[in-house]
């Protein structure tokens, strides 16, 4: 198990892991959701290793981050025969980047996972932000590794302490824990400011000193009035919500990467993004809709995640 913070190495760690526990097998590295499965196959093993990304949009996901160009991905089924063209890729290439259901999927025979079954049954897996899990996934995971006995990474940065009384008692032997490099662990990484109205005045001097924005709304509606806003105030705005078509919200998401690399235009980012997770309960009316936090752009770390 690994448990560390974003930023501290842990994607690459699990990658120099896989070197040693993957030799003459298979490597499946499982995300939670689709776009952080493509991110981790765009960022670390396309064009670098023979790899496929599999899961039900990765086809338009990959064509609209190495073209640009619009496809139509909808929300019909899968065309079972592609499903299985795709699903073979597995037995030729030495890593699978996916998303969980590829691999849990095989306790209930779905049929993605059964057609991979020849690749992972000489795999090693890695299950990247284990936290992100509902309890029927978790519940899953839990299942999984009582049945299989392969190397198996589990990655978060927060497991809760049932969590691991959970994963400790279904594999039913020691388990080691790597903690992220204290150093960086223990490194300040935000500082929060609550306000009641929206600080437009700090906004514009982030961007005057060459910083960039990321301002969390927890309504789309609130997040398109203050694109607007920011839009009249000649600010270069992008606005990233989950009410976009697929493709669509593909385009926004890949405009929202590339505006975070060092070389790209200062830029003000607008996202509506609300986590509940661990059994956690949030009330949305508590929720002050105006509370802006700004991050300088060097001290986002794990971006893809959000």
């Amino acid at each position: 198990m690994a448990r560390a913070g974003c930023g501290t190495g842990k994607t690459l760690g699990a990658y120099n892991w896989g070197k040693q526990y993957a030799v003459g097998g298979k490597l499946f590295f499982c995300y939670p959701t689709t776009v952080t499965s493509t991110e981790g196959f765009l960022d670390y093993v396309h064009d670098e290793i023979s790899s496929v990304l599999l899961h039900s949009r990765a086809d338009v996901d990959l064509e609209l981050a190495t073209t640009g160009e619009e496809a139509e991905a909808g929300d019909s089924q899968e065309d079972e025969l592609a499903k299985k063209l795709e699903s073979f890729q597995t037995w030729g290439t030495k890593v699978s980047i996916c998303t969980v259901d590829t691999v849990l999927g095989l306790q209930q025979c779905n049929r993605r996972p059964l057609y991979c079954f020849p690749a992972i049954a000489q795999a090693a897996f890695v299950f990247d932000e284990v936290h992100c899990y509902d309890e029927r996934l978790f519940g899953g995971l839990l299942r999984f590794l009582e049945v299989v006995k392969a190397p198996i990474l589990l990655m978060s940065a927060s497991f809760l302490p049932w969590q691991l009384d959970a994963i400790k008692k279904a594999v039913g032997e020691p388990i080691e824990i790597i903690h992220g490099p204290k150093e960086l662990e223990k490194l300040p990484r935000y500082r929060f400011n609550l306000v009641d109205t929206p600080n437009w005045q700090r906004v514009e001097q982030e961007l005057t000193n060459k910083g960039k924005v990321l301002w969390v709304c927890n309504q789309v509606g609130t997040a398109i009035n203050v694109y607007q806003e920011a839009k009249s105030r000649g600010l270069n705005a992008v606005l990233y919500h989950s009410r976009y078509r697929y493709e669509d919200r593909v385009k926004h998401h890949r405009a929202v990467i590339h505006a975070f690399k060092p070389e790209a235009p200062l830029t003000f980012w607008l996202k509506w993004y609300i986590a509940i997770q661990n059994k956690q309960t949030v009330e949305v009316e508590k929720l002050n809709v105006w509370w802006c936090i700004s991050f300088i752009s060097h001290v986002i770390c794990g971006l893809p995640v959000l």
